[in-house]
């Protein structure tokens, strides 16, 4: 049985052989999908000080349906 708890994500990721400088024109259609389940922890150190021309964004997602109960993968 699979559980997803509070702070649990999924990361989809591609592994690929040698250094990537960048990620321009990757073709991800060979490679293999890969997906971890993590759970994302808040650090119990206080909040960094950042200059004062540091850049932040904030992103909200509306209508974001979850599923009641999660299926076993395998």
């Amino acid at each position: 049985m699979c559980v997803l708890q509070s702070g649990t994500t999924h990361l989809l990721y591609f592994r690929v052989a040698g250094r990537l400088s960048t990620i321009d024109g990757l073709d991800v259609s060979r490679l293999r999908p890969r997906l971890q389940r993590v759970q994302l922890i808040k650090s119990q150190l206080p909040d960094p000080a950042f200059p004062p021309d540091t850049k932040t964004i904030v992103v909200h997602v509306d209508n974001v349906s979850a599923a009641d109960r999660i299926s076993p993968t395998e």
